[in-house]
Parts: C-alpha cells; structure tokens; sequence
C-alpha cells in the first residue's frame, strides 16, 4: 500500500471509490477525499479511516514507492 495523491486509473476516469467503505477519491469533483492508500498498480483505493481500522486484520504495510 501506498500513501498518494489520487490521480485517474486511466482517461476518462473521473473517481474510484474506497474499497470499504465506498468514499469516493476525485480531484475532479467537489467534496471528495483527493489522498488515501492504494495497491502499487494504482487500482485500489483505500481511505485513510478503512486503513486505520483494516490495517491489523489485513497485515498490510506502507510502502515506499520509487
């Protein structure tokens, strides 16, 4: 996982949601999270509250990306 900026999986692309809880990511659209946690292909959106609570269960680990 890694802490990012959220930018568009692909063109055309306007939001994702977190895979828990369903808060969605945009930097298109108002009043949305535009940071959160997300797998290393840019896929998978997690908000930072799902990681905190989640992050146990799921063993994940923040990673650096180079």
């Amino acid at each position: 996982m890694f802490l990012k900026k959220y930018t568009t999986y692909r063109e055309g692309w306007d939001h994702d949601h977190c895979e828990f809880c369903m808060a969605k990511f945009s930097v298109l659209i108002t009043d949305c999270l535009t940071e959160g946690y997300v797998t290393e292909d840019d896929y998978r959106w997690i908000c930072k509250e799902c990681f905190e609570d989640f992050k146990e269960d799921f063993k994940w680990k923040i990673a650096i990306k180079k």
